[in-house]
């Protein structure tokens, strides 16, 4: 089993523009980036030098500091898309059971199927052989 890497978290806070470092456990060590995807490597870089280390012998994890506007935003997008998952997967669920009463109970062609439910004929195939495992003749 390998060996635990240490981690160190910290946050990055919005200031004129760019994002204020600040790492955990370190009360006098702070950095600035211009952008927020550059954070972590900045951290990286601050933590090595302050224990003498190579950067790539630790983790690190930043995360911004988010008003509660911009928190409740993006937890509104989180819900949205769990709800768009579940709603996906009802689609699909619906989709299968027209494509197998169309092909399979009322026989119509796999072409035709996908023609009246506005899918492409290899869809509606896919959708009336799942989980039928493909069978050597």
């Amino acid at each position: 089993m390998g060996t635990k890497r240490t981690l160190y978290t910290g946050s990055a806070k919005r200031v004129n523009g760019g994002w204020a470092i600040s790492i955990d456990g370190f009360d006098n060590a702070h950095a600035q980036v211009r952008r927020l995807d550059k954070a972590e490597d900045t951290a990286r870089n601050l933590v090595a030098h302050l224990l003498d280390v190579s950067s790539d012998s630790f983790d690190v994890s930043i995360g911004p500091e988010l008003t509660d506007p911009e928190r409740l935003a993006l937890e509104s997008v989180a819900r949205a898309k769990e709800s768009y998952e579940l709603a996906k997967g009802e689609i699909i669920s619906r989709q299968r059971a027209a494509a197998i009463q169309l092909t399979k109970t009322d026989g119509f062609s796999v072409r035709d199927a996908g023609a009246i439910m506005g899918l492409s004929y290899q869809r509606v195939a896919q959708l009336t052989n799942a989980g039928v495992k493909n069978r050597a003749p």
